[in-house]
C-alpha cells in the first residue's frame, strides 16, 4: 500500500494529480502548505497600455515571493499628480487585481525614481498569490478611463532570480 501511495504523493506533488486519494494526513500537510506560501514568479509581461487619464503606463513584469509581490512599471509623464502648492500628491491611476479564483489584492506604493521623460515604479500586492491561481487580470483605472491587462499565471512562466 505505502508504494502506491508515495507513487500518488509524487504524482500530487508534480501537479499531476488531485490529493483526494492520499491518507488524510498528507493532503492535510499538502493543504497546509499551500495555504502558507505563495507561488515564486517573475513573469516579463512587457504590455504598453493606452493613456489613461494622461498617464500611459507600461507594464513591464510581475514578481512574487512566498509572502507578497510586485508590479514594476512605467509611467509617461509620471504616476503622481500634485496640487499647485505641491503640498499634495495622489496618483490619478490606481491599480486593481483579481485572480481566476476570486482572490482580490490590494496595491501600495512599493518605491520609484524618477528620469527625465517616465518614472519608473514598483506597486506590492497584498495578500500573497494564491498558489493555485492561474490567471490574474490587472485593471488600471483613472477617473474616466480603464484599461486591463489578463496574464497567466503557470508554474515555472520565466526565470526565478536567486
Amino acid at each position: 500500500m505505502v508504494p502506491d501511495q508515495l507513487r500518488q504523493l509524487c504524482a500530487v506533488l508534480t501537479e499531476h494529480h488531485p490529493a483526494g486519494g492520499l491518507p488524510r494526513s498528507w493532503s492535510g500537510m499538502l493543504d497546509a502548505a499551500r495555504g502558507a506560501d505563495g507561488p515564486r514568479h517573475h513573469l516579463d509581461i512587457g504590455a504598453a497600455l493606452p493613456p489613461i487619464d494622461g498617464v500611459a503606463v507600461h507594464v513591464d513584469s510581475l514578481i512574487s515571493w512566498p509572502g507578497s509581490w510586485r508590479l514594476y512599471l512605467r509611467a509617461t509623464p509620471g504616476w503622481w499628480s500634485y496640487s499647485q502648492d505641491g503640498h499634495r500628491k495622489w496618483t490619478p491611476v490606481s491599480v486593481y487585481a483579481e485572480d481566476d479564483r476570486g482572490g482580490m489584492y490590494v496595491s501600495g506604493f512599493g518605491g520609484s525614481s524618477g528620469r527625465p521623460d517616465h518614472e519608473e515604479l514598483a506597486l506590492r500586492f497584498l495578500p500573497r498569490l494564491d498558489p493555485l491561481a492561474r490567471a490574474m487580470k490587472l485593471t488600471f483605472r483613472g477617473a474616466s478611463e480603464e484599461a486591463a491587462v489578463d496574464l497567466a499565471l503557470l508554474p515555472g512562466a520565466g526565470p526565478w532570480p536567486r
